[in-house]
């Protein structure tokens, strides 16, 4: 049976430009989800496997924080504190 495969490239440009405002924020958040961006939009680079998993376990701690017991977030506060 034949196998037929299409390929399109585009233009990281030409595919921002084609995007309505909410397409543009999706994809801010999934680039910030993947770790590329940080929460100010700024790219990250030289980023190393143990900063990606720190940043992923910040972010899933921030995204269930109502799950956290009193002590729990308190010892995150007191923590952050140090610095």
């Amino acid at each position: 049976m034949p196998e037929f495969r299409t390929e399109i490239d585009i233009e990281p440009y030409e595919y921002v430009n084609e995007c309505s405002k909410y397409e543009i924020k999706e994809l801010i958040n999934e680039l910030r989800d993947h770790g590329y961006l940080n929460e100010d939009g700024i790219e990250k680079e030289n980023k190393t496997l143990d900063d990606i998993e720190f940043e992923k376990a910040l972010m899933k701690i921030e995204s269930h924080r109502q799950y956290l017991s009193l002590e729990e977030e308190a010892f995150i506060v007191n923590l952050s504190k140090r610095f």
